[in-house]
């Protein structure tokens, strides 16, 4: 195996990336559903995304700690008022984690995550065709 084809397969792990982040993040978010302690939390702010058709919900909660924490969700706009509690999932071991219950991480952002890998991956085996046996060299 020649650097070239390192290169080429060190790029299609790359192109694994978001895919792995993806698949990473939702069994985060279903492991803080399973094993999340249930608390209330209070709405106190919410911002228009920028350019978006969302809106960006800050809530507050108290932790087993005592303490106040903080987190956003993104959030259709209206979904949710200024002042009212929601119920959160609270992480028992790291109390400034936290998730709202609903849908997220669907499948189709699982699937769009597949796509880039399958294209990058597709890519790299047109390079490896292109390249074959050939050996490349750079003159400094």
């Amino acid at each position: 195996m020649s650097g070239i084809h390192l290169v080429l397969l060190a790029t299609g792990l790359i192109g694994m990336f978001p895919l792995f982040a993806i698949l990473w993040k939702r069994s985060r978010f279903l492991k803080l559903m399973k094993n999340g302690i249930p608390t209330n939390a209070r709405i106190y702010e919410k911002r228009r995304a920028i350019k978006s058709g969302y809106e960006l919900v800050y809530y507050s909660y108290y932790g087993l700690d005592g303490k106040v924490h903080s987190n956003t969700i993104v959030a259709n706009p209206g979904k949710y008022r200024k002042n009212e509690v929601i119920e959160i999932r609270m992480d028992p071991i790291n109390f400034r984690k936290s998730a709202v219950p609903g849908p997220t991480y669907s499948f189709w952002i699982i699937g769009f995550g597949v796509l880039i890998a399958l294209f990058v991956w597709g890519m790299v085996y047109k390079l490896v065709e292109m390249v074959g046996e050939t050996t490349i060299r750079f003159n400094a």
